[in-house]
């Protein structure tokens, strides 16, 4: 099951993290983050 909250928060989260993407950690889970939500992952 996917909740709307949640994924509003981790899309504001992702947004405040750009600036900081050369970060090794941060570059990945900004790509993780892409990755889950672009093949609607998430699923419970």
């Amino acid at each position: 099951m996917r909740s709307d909250r949640l994924l509003q928060s981790l899309h504001a989260v992702a947004g405040a993290l750009q600036r900081h993407s050369r970060v090794p950690a941060v570059a990945d889970w900004i790509e993780e983050y892409r990755a889950i939500t672009a093949t609607g992952g998430g699923q419970a």
